[in-house]
């Protein structure tokens, strides 16, 4: 299958410290025409912040030496004291309402459960919203075969729920 390039090219700095989600994801990202920086921990994402500036971050959640929490919030602090904000989607196998939470605490803008797929990915990604002012969107959900209301706050697992993209305001 041919992917089609996307009409909203995006510079996405990408924080996945394993290997091989780190290469899918890169190639889903450059094969729809988005430049992607790559960063394997934390750090990582801090130091490349330097290096210019991001239309979105995707950070996987659990990742050595400072993992994608304590970024988001530094990322935060560095905002007040630079301005701005860039989009931080989290990205992670975790799929409880306690999670969804933690990431909110920590000022991620967005969320993708792992395994990820290329649709949700780039619906996440190329939202209209997403480089204007992720942070004003109050819901969007991408889900399947979803019936009620009250499923969207059921936060199981994608294939509990169906759910495998949030994003949220803080």
């Amino acid at each position: 299958m041919t992917e089609v390039p996307s009409p909203l090219r995006r510079r996405i700095l990408l924080a996945e410290d394993n290997p091989v989600n780190r290469q899918i994801v890169t190639e889903l990202l450059e094969k729809r025409g988005h430049e992607v920086k790559l960063a394997g921990n934390g750090i990582g994402v801090l130091d490349a912040l330097e290096g210019g500036p991001f239309d979105c971050i995707l950070m996987d959640v659990q990742m050595p030496e400072m993992d994608g929490l304590q970024t988001a919030s530094a990322i935060r602090v560095w905002e007040i004291e630079r301005g701005g904000h860039i989009p931080i989607i989290a990205l992670t196998g975790l799929a409880t309402r306690g999670d969804r939470r933690r990431c909110l605490d920590a000022g991620m803008d967005g969320y993708l459960s792992k395994p990820i797929r290329a649709k949700e990915l780039f619906d996440a990604i190329e939202h209209e919203n997403t480089k204007k002012n992720f942070s004003e969107l109050l819901s969007v959900s991408i889900f399947v075969n979803m019936t009620t209301h009250d499923q969207i706050f059921n936060l199981g697992t994608p294939d509990d729920t169906g759910i495998s993209v949030r994003a949220f305001k803080r």
